[in-house]
Formats: structure tokens, sequence, C-alpha cells
């Protein structure tokens, strides 16, 4: 009997969303008649939604929780009421957030991921919503993965490639959620087929990513390309992690170039060699010649046949891995000479899997951290940051899905003490109920750390923690606690993203004693005690020093201020732009500190003498380097201590232009 009611349930569904997709794009809803009677005036009977049924057991059985939120769906699909259907699911939430202790949390997960999803639901025309709902009211999965994916940008402020911070929609969750109502519309096989995939589209292509040159395709022909190649793809775009997905559905290269793609690289998931297949153009870099890319169309199949400099390389490998379903990115960072490009990879060869940065990686690059776009917020996010996320191949997706559902759980109980709700709320229980949950600051904590042990490469989890840090909360033991957890599960992962998670929590510190003895600490962790002195992350060591020598500034130590910044100058600057930042901060430390401009101007020069002339370069290229950069700081410094004609003779020196001329 349960078996028929099952099915009946079924047909019921599917018949209700059969008239759904039937209704026109206006976004009426097609609404079944009753029989029209044969004597009387014709009336129409208004239809009435018919639930089903419960099943007995506990209120925080998953069975349970899974027909109360597709009964929510499936009215919301049939009536339109948008806010009746969120109140329901909101009831259920509250319930397992309150009560919900298993291990799995597979009800808390369902129910924390319809209520952000109905939400995200509220700007959608009337028929788009009535879609959306009625899909969700038959695929578990989607609601999952499109609830827990979709969300607005972190209040965290991150900044773009430019050095401002960047504008991202506050909609964003919004957006998404109308791309998901246009691929169901466009796809609705596709999407519930691969729940992952539909869910990581939408979220990339709430804003739609944007390169230089290069057109892509839109989300329609995606989803459709990446269903027909579902069995190539190395992350399963059923089940796995839709965060991973979206760096393989951000390709601003048209399908027909992921098509010349897979046809010719499928299978091989080693994107590193991709990298080095592309023709370096000297020519271009040398600014000798036009670059041969520029008179041709930019595709896959141009940079290969014409060859590019770094940019080209990094774009070209990136898209190959796109195209065979490979989490990828293309990463950019600063040397000493000048900027460079490279590719990072999901490396699932490796065992646990994690993210390979040597295509095109090499010399000083190898330990400097760069900047990537985050696919969702268009934000730029650094390399390390990046690397976490590797975490998310490594977990059970029951922890992955868990994690992101104690996060909601932790919201909502911030937002019951707020507002002063009532707690717990009420549930009808058969035997006696669990101890709930109190919404107090410590039970979230509790379940924050708790979320990151379960999945430490859910990145949006440590935002959290940061708004906590850079506010100065987290103080004493829970200072130790948190600096536990991370070197627990990031610092071997990542220690780049180690120290940029420890860095707000250390700055926070009133007592400057006491911070630099912090500071110290960190430094001996990444560098000075490092066992292997190629695992030595210098650029990492010179972070702290400078903020070691701003620290002491700022209490009058101008000895051991000037101990740090001369360490970072003679010992730690063997790449990327420390030395530059470093030489001028003792430049302006000498200033203030009442030395005369030719002691400033000593400084300059020292730092300058250590510096080699870069090879040669195109002059946008060599305007990048420390020697084009310090040069320009030094001959300032020349000005204001009245020698203009050594000021005019570095300049000479260090301008492209100028030189060439003197040669």
């Amino acid at each position: 009997m349960a078996k028929a009611r099952c099915k009946a349930d079924r047909v019921r569904v599917l018949a209700l969303t059969a008239v759904i997709a039937a209704a026109p794009w206006t976004g009426t809803l097609a609404q079944p008649q009753s029989p029209v009677p044969s004597t009387g005036p014709s009336k129409a009977a208004t239809p009435a939604f018919t639930p089903a049924k419960i099943p007995a057991g506990s209120p925080l059985n998953p069975a349970v929780v899974r027909v109360e939120i597709e009964n929510a769906f499936n009215a919301l699909a049939f009536d339109g009421k948008l806010d009746v259907a969120q109140a329901s699911v909101d009831a259920v939430l509250d319930r397992l957030v309150a009560y919900d202790t298993s291990r799995s949390l597979s009800g808390l997960v369902h129910a924390a991921a319809a209520s952000r999803l109905l939400r995200a639901m509220n700007t959608l025309s009337d028929g788009n919503r009535r879609v959306v709902a009625g899909h969700l009211g038959r695929s578990t999965m989607l609601t999952i993965d499109a609830g827990l994916l979709f969300r607005d940008a972190s209040a965290i402020p991150l900044v773009g490639a430019s050095g401002q911070e960047v504008e991202v929609p506050t909609d964003q969750a919004s957006r998404a959620a109308q791309r998901l109502a246009e691929l169901i519309r466009h796809n609705s096989g596709a999407v519930l087929q691969y729940p992952a995939l539909a869910a990581a589209i939408a979220a990339v292509h709430a804003e739609a990513p944007r390169h230089a040159r290069a057109q892509g395709s839109g989300p329609a022909e995606l989803l459709d390309f990446y269903a027909r190649n579902a069995g190539k793809m190395l992350i399963d775009p059923r089940t796995g992690s839709p965060e991973l997905l979206t760096m393989v559905v951000d390709a601003t290269a048209r399908v027909s170039e992921l098509d010349w793609a897979i046809d010719r690289y499928s299978g091989n998931t080693n994107i590193a060699p991709r990298y080095d297949e592309i023709t370096y153009d000297t020519g271009s870099l040398t600014g000798n010649s036009r670059a041969k890319i520029a008179s041709r169309e930019y595709t896959l199949a141009n940079i290969r046949a014409v060859g590019g400099v770094c940019v080209d390389q990094a774009y070209f490998a990136a898209h190959v891995g796109k195209a065979i379903g490979v989490p990828t990115a293309s990463i950019t960072g600063r040397g000493s000479e000048m900027g460079h490009a490279w590719v990072g990879f999901l490396d699932t060869r490796r065992k646990p899997a994690e993210w390979n940065f040597d295509g095109g990686r090499f010399g000083e690059y190898r330990f400097l951290r760069g900047g990537t776009r985050d696919p969702m917020t268009g934000r730029t996010i650094s390399d390390s940051r990046l690397e976490m996320t590797a975490e998310l191949f490594n977990v059970s997706a029951d922890d992955r899905r868990a994690a992101l559902a104690l996060l909601e759980a932790s919201s909502r109980l911030a937002e019951v003490e707020r507002r002063g709700l009532p707690w717990p709320p009420k549930a009808e229980w058969t035997q006696k109920p669990p101890t709930p949950r109190s919404p107090s600051q410590a039970t979230r904590l509790v379940m924050l750390q708790d979320a990151i042990a379960r999945s430490p490469g859910t990145v949006v989890l440590w935002d959290e923690y940061l708004q906590m840090a850079r506010s100065g909360r987290i103080v004493g033991e829970s200072r130790d606690s948190w600096a536990e957890l991370i070197l627990k599960h990031v610092a071997d992962a990542s220690p780049g993203y180690a120290l940029e998670l420890l860095t707000p929590m250390i700055a926070a510190e009133r007592d400057t004693t006491e911070q630099d003895r912090l500071w110290e600490w960190a430094f001996d962790r990444f560098y000075k005690g490092v066992g292997r002195r190629k695992d030595q992350r210098t650029d990492l060591a010179a972070e702290i020093r400078l903020r070691q020598g701003q620290l002491r500034e700022s209490v009058g130590d101008l000895r051991r201020a000037r101990s740090a910044y001369d360490e970072i100058i003679t010992r730690l600057s063997s790449g990327g732009t420390s030395i530059v930042t470093a030489t001028r901060a003792l430049g302006e430390m000498t200033r203030r500190a009442g030395g005369s401009e030719n002691a400033v101007v000593e400084v300059y020069k020292k730092s300058f003498s250590r510096i080699q002339k870069p090879s040669q370069a195109a002059p946008e290229f060599q305007m990048q380097s420390n020697y084009y950069q310090l040069g320009m700081l030094y001959a300032q410094a020349l000005e204001r201590a009245g020698d203009s004609r050594q000021a005019m003779t570095i300049r000479r020196m260090v301008t492209p232009q100028a030189a060439a001329r003197d040669r």
C-alpha cells in the first residue's frame, strides 16, 4: 500500500509539473478545469492542492523532512504563494536547527538549502517561480546543490586586479535563481539529471564571466555541451562539488572551441603541459613585433597555431582543462622584473588531490602568491585561497553539504538571539525530544568550528571567521583554539592561506608587545622554523616582517622597525616586490623621524644597488620591474635632496626608451 501511495504521489507531482511546464512564457499558469455539468451555468472550480501525506516518525526523520519540503515546493508551483512556502520551510528549518544532531545532518541540509533557495526566488516572475518550484519538488539534489551554492557576495572586502575594491551585485543569489529558471525552460531534463552542473552554471553566469577578447557561449549552450560530454568530465556533473564545477563552467571560450579541445585532449587531466604547448611569442615580449594573435580571432585553435605570451599560454591551458571537466584557473602575479601568468588545475592524480600550479610557474614565481578571478563574484582572490578548495574533492559529499548547512544554522541562531525570537520552536514529538541548541554565541562558534573540521576547503566558512577576527572578537583562549584549527586544517594544504587567516587575528591584538610576539611566532612557523630550505616561504616571511616594522614604528621603536625593514631588503627580497615596499617604508620612516633628505637618499641608493637590471623586454613589461619602480623612487628622493642632475641620470637609466636611446 505504501508503494502505491508513493507511486500516486509521483504521478500527481509529474502531472503538476507538466501543467507548469506547459504554461506560456508570460508567466501565467495553465490551471486545470473541473468537468462542465450537463445542466445549469458553466462554472470553473478553483483547483485545490493536495499535499502528500507526511510519514509517521520523528519530526527529525529525513524522510519526514523531505515530504514536508516537497509539499512546500509543490504548493508553490500550484498557487504561487512564496510567502506561505517560505514560512513552511523555515518552520522545518528552525526545528532542525534546534534539535538535529545526527552525523549526516541530512534533514538540516535539505531544509537549509530549501530556505535559502526560496529567498533567492523572491524576485522571479510568477511563471518562473512556479517552474523552478515544480522542479525543486521533484529533485532533492537540485534543491541542495543550488540552495547551498547560490549566495550573495561575502562582506569580506576583496580587491580586483586594478587594486580597487570590486563592486559585486548584492543580488547574486536572485540572479542565479533567474539563470536556473532559464536553464529549466531550456533543457529541464539536463537540469534534473545533472543538478550539480546546473547549479554551477546558474551561479557563475548570474553575472556572465568576461574576457577582453574572447567571446564565450551562454549558459544554455554550456549546459548542453557539458550534458553531452558528462562521461568525459573529471568532476561528476551529477554528484560532484558544485563549488569545484564553478571553476569548470566559467569558460569564456565558445562551445565550438570547447568541442575542438575535447576532441584533442579528452582523458588527459594533466593540464600543465598544455601551457608549454603554446609557442612563446618572443617578438611581442621584446616589442620588436606586434603580437601574432592580435591579428587573428582569439580562439584556442588560433592561439595554438601562432603562439602568444604567458597570459595566452595560461588561457589556453585553462580552457583545455575546462573543456574536459577539470577545474582550472589562470593565475597572475608580480615578480621582480615583470608580471607573469601561469595556470593552476585540480590534480586528482595526487593523493589527496591538490591544486597543481606547475604549468608556467618557474623561478621566483614558484613561491610568490598570485591572484585569480573568483568565478562566482568576479573578485580577485589569492591563489592561496584557491589552493584550499582542493579539500572539497578530498572530503565526503555528506560532510561538504553538512558544513554549509551548519553555517546556515549558525546564522539562523544569530538572528534568533539578535531579534529575541521565541526559542526553541514547537514540534510534535512521539517521544522525549532531545535537548535543543542554545542560540548563544558559544553554540554558534562550536557549530562553525564543526563545519570547518568537516570541510576545511569550503572557504565561505573561513569568511565567517574572518569577520569575527577583523572585528576583534577572537581573543584569549578563543584565539588559541582558532590558531590551532588553522594550523591543523590549513597550514599544510596552503601556507599562504593560513597566514591570510592568522593575519587579522594577530593584527587585532591591542597589546603591541603581545602582537609583536605573535608575529614572531608566525615568522617561525612559516619561515625560520621550517626544516627544509626549499619549503621556506620568503614571501610570507617578508610580509610578516613588514607588519612588524609598521607595528614597531607605530610605538616609536625605530631601531627594531629598521631591523625588520633591513631584513626584508637584505635577506627576504629574492623574489616579488617586497624590496620596493620595504625600502619605501624605511625611507618614509627615516624622513618622519627627522632624518635629512640625504639620509633618505642613502636608503634608496643601497636598495637600488642590490637590484639587477631586467632582461630585454618591451617597455610596458620593463616598467613593471623592481629596477624601474625603485629607480623612480630613488630619483624622487634625489630631487628632494636637491640633486636634480643625478635624479635625471637615474631616470634615464631606468626608463626603457631613454636607456635605449643612450645605447
